[in-house]
């Protein structure tokens, strides 16, 4: 077994005598399976370990033995400089969802902490919507217009709407596509065609300028807004009608917009 680190408390070593090979008696063999995981010594090669002398009684007298530890390494610190180690760790970040995983490997300071959880958590893709690459960023993540359904009962079991979505995105994440079922009715049809136009209506009266919004994707959930606004908010379109007072097809249109910034 190689040992990158020996550190032995009360005793030096001369570096012009030879070191005897270091025997592995049932304690530090059992010691070595807790560190690597595995009882094959094929395993237990190239393994970074920490050797103290301890003081144990053997028999009757008290005697000096070598006992393993693990090692004590030191992390590396982690910038955002640093940018191929940064871009991984944002990676794994956004796989797991936990920045304390990546903390158990690197260093990084608490002013760094939080632009990488903004950052790993929600990356933005110039995306149109409703097309195959929009598809793909979206397959098994759940979708802020679905937050109502297993929000609705919040810190209690999920309800039946809450289920049948967990189901809809358990099907598309086993088949690795969206399902060839959808729903479209009037109403969603209608805010398609109107949403240029009230686009259009928000940018005039408010003097700016709205692009498209994309996807942002936020690891296990992602959002597709109807439009970004400047560098700091977003916007959300819905065309309702008058309901009871005329038929659909003739009824007068009210276009709702909400602003994110306010």
């Amino acid at each position: 077994m190689f040992l990158t680190q020996l550190i032995l408390k009360r005793k030096k070593l001369d570096p012009a005598k030879t070191v005897k090979p270091m025997i592995l008696n049932a304690t530090n063999s059992k010691m070595v399976r807790q560190i690597t995981g595995s009882p094959f010594l094929e395993d237990w090669q190239n393994v970074k370990v920490m050797i103290c002398v301890e003081r144990v009684k053997n028999r009757q007298e008290f005697v000096d033995e070598l006992r393993i530890y693990p090692a004590i390494t030191q992390k590396k610190i982690l910038t955002p400089s640093k940018v191929e180690s940064w871009e991984r760790a944002k990676q794994s970040y956004l796989n797991t969802g936990s920045l304390e995983k990546v903390l158990a490997h690197v260093e990084m300071s608490l002013e760094d902490q939080e632009p990488s959880r903004r950052s790993a958590l929600m990356q933005w893709y110039n995306v149109q919507q409703n097309t195959g690459d929009w598809d793909t960023l979206r397959l098994g993540k759940v979708s802020a217009s679905q937050f109502s359904g297993f929000m609705a009962n919040q810190g209690k079991a999920f309800g039946e709407p809450a289920r049948r979505y967990a189901l809809q995105i358990a099907l598309k994440i086993i088949n690795g596509k969206k399902s060839d079922v959808s729903f479209t009715n009037e109403h969603m049809l209608r805010g398609r065609e109107q949403e240029p136009i009230a686009r259009k209506l928000y940018e005039e009266t408010n003097l700016v300028d709205v692009t498209n919004g994309g996807f942002f994707d936020c690891g296990k959930y992602g959002d597709s807004p109807d439009g970004l606004v400047r560098d700091d908010g977003v916007i959300a379109i819905k065309s309702v009608t008058a309901p009871g007072i005329m038929p659909l097809w003739n009824a007068n249109l009210l276009t709702l917009l909400t602003n994110g910034n306010s």
